[in-house]
């Protein structure tokens, strides 16, 4: 456990001197910070099992040590799944008090949910963003929607109705790599795009 923060702590270092302006923790969808987070698969019986308290420590330690040597005018990000879709599995008002607990150490929270174990999840466009909502709501710090999020209408109504501060599109630029360049073009936004393309977006006629 002290070799793999000191490994989080190495990557940080890195990324800083490679010139990333933020990196994200990724507590989520079953990956190591997640396990130790969900009751599905955290089965301990020492200080790191068992109440939310004792789940959420390790967590606590590797943000801790990460903040230290992540610069601090740089954002630290962290993704959690805000529910396991499992009885007995993590939910929404465990995941506000992990967000509570970490807020001292983070910037901005990317709520995602699920991962953990094979669930019945009903997906559809925009099916996370009530979690992310409820983070902001009860956290007071700025949240990262995620989910099925696929049309620029989608992102206007989550960003102008408050419900987040940001919104990740994952799939969606998989299948269009230029969403976010072709939509602002779309919508007379500024963007720095590549000298390369001002011939294609520089003008809309």
């Amino acid at each position: 456990m002290e070799q793999v923060k000191q490994a989080f702590c190495n990557a940080a270092k890195r990324a800083d001197a490679a010139g990333f302006d933020a990196i994200e923790i990724h507590a989520a969808h079953g990956y190591l910070i997640s396990s130790f987070l969900s009751p599905v698969t955290n089965k301990r019986t020492d200080e790191y099992g068992g109440s939310l308290h004792n789940r959420s420590r390790y967590l606590m330690e590797l943000l801790e040590v990460v903040r230290a040597v992540w610069p601090q005018n740089k954002a630290l990000l962290l993704r959690l799944s805000a529910t396991d879709y499992l009885p007995g599995g993590i939910d929404i008002h465990e995941t506000i008090e992990v967000v509570n607990k970490a807020k001292d150490f983070i910037d901005i929270a990317h709520i995602s949910s699920g991962g953990i174990a094979q669930a019945p999840i009903k997906v559809f466009p925009g099916y996370q963003i009530p979690f992310a909502q409820a983070v902001k709501e009860s956290c007071g710090i700025p949240v990262i929607a995620v989910g099925h999020i696929r049309t620029k209408e989608m992102v206007e109504e989550i960003l102008a109705n408050g419900r987040a501060d940001l919104v990740a599109l994952g799939k969606e630029q998989f299948r269009n790599p230029n969403w976010v360049i072709h939509t602002a073009w779309q919508m007379d936004q500024p963007y720095e795009w590549p000298d390369i393309y001002h011939e294609a977006y520089g003008r809309k006629y």
